[in-house]
């Protein structure tokens, strides 16, 4: 038996126009961009509607727990998301179709890949990552960050 060459993506979730044009006019750097967009994408996954039946078929994505809750894969995904934020050498971002994508993978023996393998299922799967970041979103987390400064 021999290695199976697996691969996993996800949707790459860049800003909308609205908001890259809001950004653009408030004169914010990359950084501040890619803080926004994560505070964001944290908001997403708290208001993820997650039910027992997505839990049980994402179970195998999860640490080790005797029983996995909506609050487990809740916690999991934010980590994921977190995890996936900025650079790192077992991801690259793909275009194709018009669509940008997360994409890793390589040789499998039965485990996962790489360290983000399972991470991108996860954004995957729940979707976190499907659409842009909008305008509204990127303002609701401009409004965390002032307070959070204040």
């Amino acid at each position: 038996m021999g290695a199976d060459m697996t691969i996993a993506i996800a949707k790459d979730s860049r800003l909308s126009a609205g908001a890259t044009s809001w950004c653009d006019e408030h004169s914010l750097d990359a950084d501040a961009r890619t803080a926004l967009e994560l505070r964001a994408l944290l908001a997403r996954v708290d208001h993820l509607e997650i039910s027992q039946d997505t839990v049980d078929d994402l179970e195998h994505l999860l640490p080790e727990d005797p029983e996995p809750s909506a609050e487990t894969l809740r916690a999991a995904t934010r980590d994921a998301v977190i995890a996936l934020n900025g650079y790192r050498r077992d991801v690259t971002s793909v275009f194709i179709a018009k669509t940008w994508w997360l994409a890793t993978g390589g040789l499998s023996w039965g485990d996962t890949p790489t360290d983000a393998y399972d991470l991108i299922l996860l954004v995957s799967e729940l979707e976190v990552t499907e659409r842009a970041v909008s305008l509204a979103e990127i303002k609701a987390a401009a409004v965390v960050d002032s307070a959070a400064a204040a």
